[in-house]
């Protein structure tokens, strides 16, 4: 009798077991066990495409962005001049003057009287910046910026999200990518 009760007890956990799988196999198919009666349609939420396609979040779908290196100026600050258009002069050291060749810097002549060349000062007006102390910056042409080299001094570039596309598509969540959907 013992016996009986252990066989009943293990056709009862079968038969239990047995159901389990059965209702998770019905409900894994989305209760579609009879296949006549299911069918394949396109996706609604894709237009069965399998993807969805919107304007690109990232430029607002203009497909261009701005620049991020000159802000959206299409100039930056010249980094040799530091945006003042001028380089020391470098004859005179920016002084502006140089030291008078006749006089030797010492504002009197060989006699003793004052310097006829520098009117006894003992320097003269730089040749090379006219007095100035400065020249214009080689780099930047005495703008004291110079054109943004990455957007060609239009201050944008063409976005890399959508890479100038305006567009950017993912994934349908509803279908899986494939456009369609058992109904």
């Amino acid at each position: 009798m013992d016996n009986y009760y252990k066989n009943s007890f293990k056709l009862l956990s079968f038969f239990v077991l047995y159901t389990f799988l059965c209702m998770t196999l019905i409900s894994c198919k989305g209760n579609s066990l009879s296949s006549s009666n299911s069918k394949i349609v396109d996706c609604d939420y894709c237009n069965g495409v399998g993807e969805i396609i919107i304007d690109c979040p990232n430029c607002d779908g203009e497909g261009i962005e701005e620049c991020s290196w000159c802000y959206g100026e299409g100039k930056n600050l010249c980094y040799t001049c530091g945006g003042t258009g001028r380089d020391n002069c470098l004859m005179c050291g920016g002084t502006g003057r140089d030291e008078c060749n006749f006089c030797r810097g010492t504002g009197r002549d060989n006699d003793g009287s004052s310097c006829f060349q520098c009117d006894g000062m003992g320097y003269t007006r730089c040749f090379f910046c006219q007095g100035r102390g400065y020249d214009e910056c080689d780099s930047c042409n005495g703008r004291g910026y110079e054109i943004c080299s990455d957007c060609d001094g239009y201050g944008y570039v063409e976005c890399d999200v959508c890479e100038g596309k305006q567009k950017v598509s993912y994934e349908c969540p509803q279908c899986n990518g494939t456009g369609e959907i058992q109904k």
